[in-house]
């Protein structure tokens, strides 16, 4: 339940929180390039998630998908570009899952990974709201 409310006021304040902060560009973690993507798209694969079929799973409604990809946030250690394209992607998934299914998917993610792994998670939807 804890979590279900954690997301669900993340979510209302990540659509709210661009008209106070006067920009939305949808990048909360900063400007990433394609090279940057790509790197990380290599960075989650050599760490055993093959990022685009994880994704296409999560937006299929399966939150295992979206679950393989928030175990990912257990492996950093410093705030680097793969930090920065990892975290616009988790802003812009729970902008978009939000939109088109709610919530629920995302909570029902965050119940798959361990109780360790939670918090950071937490801290990487809550980052935005913080700028």
């Amino acid at each position: 339940m804890f979590w279900r409310l954690s997301v669900i006021t993340a979510f209302m304040i990540a659509m709210v929180a661009p008209a106070y902060a006067g920009r939305d560009d949808g990048r909360p973690f900063g400007p990433m390039d394609d090279g940057e993507i790509e790197a990380f798209t290599h960075y989650a694969t050599t760490h055993g998630v093959d990022l685009e079929a994880e994704m296409s799973k999560a937006y299929s409604g399966n939150p295992e998908g979206l679950a393989r990809v928030f175990g990912l946030a257990s492996d950093f250690r410093a705030f680097d570009a793969n930090v920065k394209v990892f975290g616009n992607i988790l802003y812009s998934t729970l902008l978009n899952m939000g939109e088109q299914r709610g919530v629920d998917i995302i909570v029902d993610a965050i119940d798959l990974i361990p109780q360790s792994e939670r918090q950071r998670i937490r801290d990487f939807l809550f980052f935005p709201v913080t700028l």
